[in-house]
């Protein structure tokens, strides 16, 4: 009877919103009353720019499993976001997540496998007061892993960090061909020592790293394709 009970009371905000609960300025949606799993989706508002998404979240007194964040649909499903924190825990973030926010520093944890097109899309991108769009710095740090972290880019659709300036980023493991496209602002590019490859089928993220200045290559990586040994060796 307690366990119906609970499935009711979690069943119950279902037919009123998007979501069904909110915990600390985020909301989720119930995928499995069984398996006790949701996943982060629109209507979050941080506090102050800062948003935290944890790896579970209790919600009438049982612990829910958060497995992923889900599809965004623009700049009304959160506030302008400054400071993201992903908790080690969810597996994936879906299209247009965190599109159009003022995010200068996100960390990718480990369990996050897969990163969908324009997740992170136009991230610190704003208009000025004379309606020009600005482009601001934004780093990267995709956390050190041994699983892949796969970007989705299907036709004619934009990566999933599309119109980002990324001036830094730190690389912790392995990634495929699909995560990012265009560094002309690359400027600072660490690989750390679990990465063996930089992206697939022969493609290369640092083909466009016209204006990379410091290049920290780990002990795994013997070759960074586009890119002469020797340059790699001087920097």
């Amino acid at each position: 009877m307690k366990k119906l009970l609970f499935i009711l009371a979690l069943l119950m905000p279902m037919a009123a919103s998007a979501y069904d609960f909110m915990v600390d300025g985020v909301a989720y949606k119930i995928l499995s009353t069984t398996d006790l799993t949701c996943v982060v989706t629109e209507g979050c508002v941080p506090d102050d720019g800062k948003l935290v998404i944890p790896a579970t979240v209790d919600y009438k007194n049982r612990t829910l499993t958060v497995v992923g964040i889900g599809e965004g649909n623009g700049i009304a499903d959160f506030q302008t976001i400054t400071d993201l924190t992903i908790e080690n825990g969810p597996t994936y973030i879906e299209g247009r997540a965190f599109i159009f926010q003022r995010i200068q520093t996100v960390k990718i944890p480990p369990s996050i496998k897969l990163v969908k097109s324009d997740g992170f899309g136009n991230n610190m991108g704003h208009y000025n007061s004379l309606y020009n769009w600005i482009t601001e710095p934004f780093e990267v740090v995709i956390e050190d892993g041994e699983d892949v972290l796969e970007g989705e880019q299907p036709t004619f659709f934009p990566y999933p960090f599309s119109s980002c300036k990324i001036t830094k980023l730190y690389l912790g493991r392995s990634i495929n061909d699909k995560l990012f496209a265009g560094f002309g602002s690359l400027e600072d590019f660490t690989i750390g020592d679990m990465v063996t490859s930089v992206a697939s089928e022969g493609a290369s993220i640092s083909y466009y790293m016209t204006s990379l200045k410091k290049l920290t290559v780990g002990k795994k990586l013997e070759v960074v394709p586009n890119l002469q040994e020797e340059s790699i060796d001087e920097i």
